[in-house]
């Protein structure tokens, strides 16, 4: 289900910050059936946390037709994912469904810092990018046949071709 994928690419997102200490961070994952609900299979929700790296992978969506969405993730959406019994959970029991795809993404963001510290949430630019509805399709394109799309391949190129 959702909230144990989260598990498995938080520890990604840790580990690959912490081992590699990237400039930058851009994750896809087909993480909630939420953001299919709320933008169908015409785009990815994104979710930046930085404003000039936001920038850069939304010219490179442009750029490949890649389209993604940007949703918010603020300190409010943050809050929702600290517990009781934990520092966090992966998927809050305070507001059960709500912004269910947002949930996904505040849980993540705990990873995604320098030296994959939690304390440090935040201070390295992070692009979570929810492909669920746009990783495979029943309608082809002149550009995909029907079944998996392969999204996000042309998209972190051209992010990585245009980072500075």
């Amino acid at each position: 289900t959702d909230a144990e994928g989260r598990l498995v690419l938080a520890d990604a997102l840790a580990y690959g910050c912490k081992t590699y200490k990237p400039d930058a961070v851009v994750d896809l994952a087909t993480l909630t059936g939420g953001v299919v609900v709320a933008l169908g299979s015409v785009c990815a929700g994104a979710f930046c946390n930085d404003t000039s790296f936001r920038k850069t992978v939304f010219d490179a969506a442009e750029d490949t037709g890649e389209r993604v969405w940007h949703l918010p993730l603020w300190e409010e959406h943050r809050d929702m994912m600290r517990a009781d019994y934990a520092d966090i959970m992966n998927s809050s029991t305070k507001v059960q469904r709500e912004c269910h795809p947002i949930q996904g993404a505040a849980f993540l963001s705990f990873f995604a810092a320098p030296g994959g510290d939690p304390d440090k949430a935040g201070q390295l630019p992070w692009c979570h990018i929810d492909i669920a509805g746009v990783a495979d399709t029943k309608r082809p394109s002149p550009a995909i046949n029907a079944g998996p799309t392969g999204f996000g391949v042309r998209l972190v190129t051209r992010i990585a071709e245009t980072w500075a």
